[in-house]
């Protein structure tokens, strides 16, 4: 058809009709393209292509076209597989990043529970120490404490047996004796009424017989020992302490999700981890990208040993599946309903780089890459 511009890009396949016919269709203006080295590569080209015609040379030239596209295959299986090699060492070298973030991670989980053992066996000491000191300087306050109240409470509980002795004897007395009796009921009972006084306001209460001076005693003793500002102090610094470590306990937890939420993003699972389970799926991540990585380059090792035919076949079945789904969707496109398609087609002008592509395509003897090209370039020219 008769166009504006003409681009006819040159190839091996192109004879001297073809070539002429695509320089000739442009109203204002025909350009040729062709991939070379230089110029003098071009003009070469140009003219092998107008001294080819497309008719039968006969079986010796049959043969020699054989040969060069069995060389342009076998150069385009070179250029599959280290091309497939390049990308597996990138890929390599990919997992290998990865493998080092995944280890950076581990250490994070493995340095913030160190910390938090380190601070928790810290704590737990400080508890330890501070409550044994309390009990310490409590045991050390109460002793003689102790003695004292048992020893007021035993003299009070003495006092008042001998009262009550006084009291039983003058109700028993005779005439002439039970003055002398009431007397001694009244100093008896005045003396145990001031022991009773003293102990009161020392110790707060008194014993009111000999059975209960045994636990009077420990009661008061241990009243006034608590009331010791050294006492005081250490059972305050023992609570403390206490706090600090259930604070740590509860905090711990908190610092390894938020962790977690940093190096796993948006996993739900997240908020389940601890530093001890954080680090041990952070090294199993490690260890899988690092296998990766080691599995990519032992399949680049590989396909360096194989024959080029073979390792060529080889890239060939790893990627036909993917390129066979990306062909499928290439056609699900171009077979869908467009409402465009009843619109007026607008001619498109190929860029250089395009028509660099486009004469790859028609250039190319491997049919795998003549395959992959079809897909990956040929919707752009």
């Amino acid at each position: 058809m008769t166009v504006d511009t003409a681009h006819t890009v040159l190839s091996d396949e192109m004879d001297a009709a073809g070539a002429y016919v695509g320089m000739t269709r442009g109203r204002t203006a025909n350009v040729l393209h062709v991939v070379a080295v230089d110029e003098q590569d071009a003009r070469e080209q140009f003219i092998d292509a107008f001294a080819r015609d497309s008719a039968d040379r006969g079986l010796d030239e049959a043969r020699k076209q054989v040969e060069r596209d069995m060389h342009g295959i076998i150069a385009g299986n070179a250029a599959t597989v280290a091309a497939e090699v390049d990308q597996l060492i990138h890929d390599a070298a990919k997992a290998d990043r990865q493998t080092a973030v995944w280890d950076d991670a581990a250490s994070q989980f493995a340095r913030l529970r160190e910390q938090h053992a380190a601070e928790l066996h810290q704590l737990e000491q400080a508890v330890e120490t501070t409550q044994a000191t309390a009990q310490q300087l409590h045991a050390q306050v109460i002793a003689p404490l102790r003695a004292e109240a048992q020893t007021d409470g035993a003299e009070i509980a003495a006092l008042r047996e001998r009262a009550t002795q006084a009291q039983q004897e003058a109700r028993s007395a005779g005439r002439f004796s039970r003055r002398r009796a009431e007397r001694d009921t009244q100093t008896a009972t005045s003396k145990w009424e001031q022991a009773r006084d003293r102990a009161t306001q020392r110790w707060g209460s008194a014993p009111w017989g000999a059975g209960e001076v045994e636990s009077w005693a420990e009661r008061v003793s241990q009243q006034r020992a608590g009331q010791d500002p050294q006492v005081r102090d250490a059972s305050k610094a023992s609570t403390v302490a206490k706090i600090e470590l259930n604070t740590a306990h509860k905090r711990h937890p908190l610092e390894a999700q938020g962790l977690a939420r940093r190096v796993f993003r948006n996993d739900p699972a997240a908020q389940f981890l601890t530093a001890e389970s954080g680090e041990r799926r952070a090294a199993q991540n490690t260890e899988r990208w690092r296998g990766r990585a080691t599995d990519l380059r032992a399949e680049a090792v590989e396909l360096r040993q194989l024959p080029t035919d073979q390792a060529a076949e080889r890239v060939q079945a790893k990627h036909q599946p993917q390129l066979s789904t990306r062909h499928a969707k290439s056609s699900s496109h171009a077979n869908a309903p467009n409402d465009s398609a009843s619109k007026t087609p607008i001619a498109h002008q190929p860029s250089t780089s395009q028509a660099h592509r486009a004469a790859r395509v028609l250039d190319c003897k491997n049919p795998y890459f003549q395959g992959r090209c079809n897909v990956l370039c040929r919707s752009d020219i």
